[in-house]
């Protein structure tokens, strides 16, 4: 009779699996969803007069979304400081000293609307009333301080691409962020959402 120990049986087994748990990986946490906002709106110093306009509601939404900065006039090539601009009547803007701005405002959302989509952005948080990204509200062209109906020029552009558009006036009013209606869940686009020109 032999004088080894005798091995229980399923111990190898055991033993096996506890390796095996002990060089397991847990599964990567879920992404965050990604929300496109103004930059100034989180503090970057990239408004017409130089400051920021920094939203504390806006912030803390980073908490739960990833926020990805963008400021369509400087992505447009102005400088900051800059002159202010202002959508007119008859369409384009122009600035308070009577420039043509409209090719800068017009380049910069083109620019901004490809980082909407290369960062997988389904909605965008942007300032109210700015000549860029105002939504629903803008000056009137008049630079006295009056508003009319109507949109930014990246607002519009992102609201005719099917994008929803908040300011930081609505976020209250945030829910599910779905794909917007020229996309579809696999990725597909609907037919004219596969270019960025404005």
């Amino acid at each position: 009779m032999s004088d080894r120990p005798r091995r229980r049986a399923g111990s190898g087994a055991a033993a096996l699996g506890i390796i095996r748990r002990r060089h397991s990986f847990d599964p990567e946490p879920p992404k965050k969803r990604v929300i496109l906002v103004s930059a100034c709106l989180l503090g970057e110093p990239c408004r017409y007069d130089g400051r920021s306009k920094p939203c504390r509601e806006v912030i803390a939404l980073g908490q739960r979304y990833t926020l990805v900065p963008v400021c369509p006039e400087q992505a447009g090539g102005l400088p900051t400081p800059r002159e202010p601009s202002e959508i007119q009547p008859g369409g384009g803007v122009r600035s308070v000293s009577g420039r043509n701005v409209s090719f800068e405002y017009m380049r910069g959302a083109s620019v901004c609307l490809r980082t909407m989509r290369e960062s997988g952005a389904l909605l965008a948080v942007l300032k109210a009333r700015s000549p860029a990204c105002g939504s629903g509200a803008v000056y009137d062209g008049s630079f006295s301080g009056t508003l009319t109906e109507g949109d930014g020029i990246f607002a519009g552009l992102l609201k005719k691409r099917g994008f929803p558009v908040l300011t930081e006036e609505e976020i209250d009013s945030i829910g599910p962020i779905r794909p917007p209606g020229g996309r579809h869940e696999d990725g597909d686009q609907a037919e004219g959402a596969g270019t960025d020109e404005v």
